[in-house]
């Protein structure tokens, strides 16, 4: 099994959640879909041949796993990857999308910070835009957007590589966009990732998908 899937089970990628999703054809545009939490109002579109990717018992949530100040309120996984039923069939050699929905609450909702969602919910446990002495290395930024405009709430886009140690090569290109708003105690997660190849190939593609979701 590829290192990627390591990763995974490891903890720190995808979930399992109960999912409450509506599945949505966009309108006039042929060639994509929405996913959509309507409840929420969460949206996301992504080109019809990204399929469903149902969710894995043993892919662990690391956000779920290290706070009991946080619950998944809704999770969709959706990937090119032709054979990939469940989170663990994904190798990473094709794109995948995971967008999530956390009610926050207690001290983590009290002290929720753009780097602190990053650090949540993102693919590695610390910010790639703040490595500390320990990860330096292991992450390089590519690209940064500390306002994006994918919602009227606190949030930031980064663009990054990453690696399990600082001698290896880059094992994924993770494009993560997090959002929060301690009033409403949510927070929610836009996680792209695949191979540097495969980013660098699908790059247009991807930025599309992430553009698209909207909050709010």
């Amino acid at each position: 099994m590829r290192e990627t899937l390591q990763i995974g089970t490891h903890g720190r990628r995808w979930c399992l959640a109960a999912v409450a999703l509506l599945m949505m054809t966009a309108c006039g545009s042929s060639g994509s879909r929405f996913l959509a939490n309507t409840h929420e109002k969460v949206y996301l579109r992504v080109p019809t041949s990204w399929h469903d990717v149902q969710l894995s018992k043993s892919v662990t949530d690391p956000l779920l796993q290290a706070t009991s100040d946080a619950k998944l309120l809704s999770k969709s996984v959706v990937s090119t990857q032709a054979n990939a039923v469940e989170q663990k069939d994904l190798d990473g050699d094709s794109p995948i999308a995971t967008m999530s929905v956390y009610e926050t609450t207690g001290a983590f909702n009290q002290q929720l910070s753009a780097s602190l969602a990053r650090r949540a919910v993102g693919l590695v446990s610390f910010d790639p835009l703040l490595p500390g002495s320990d990860d330096d290395g292991l992450s390089e930024v590519i690209d940064f957007d500390a306002a994006p405009k994918n919602a009227k709430i606190s949030g930031s886009r980064v663009v990054y590589r990453m690696r399990n140690d600082k001698t290896s090569d880059w094992l994924l290109t993770v494009n993560l966009s997090t959002f929060f708003d301690p009033s409403k105690s949510r927070l929610y997660a836009l996680e792209v990732v695949c191979s540097p190849e495969c980013y660098d190939k699908s790059s247009a593609q991807i930025n599309r998908i992430v553009n698209s979701w909207k909050i709010g």
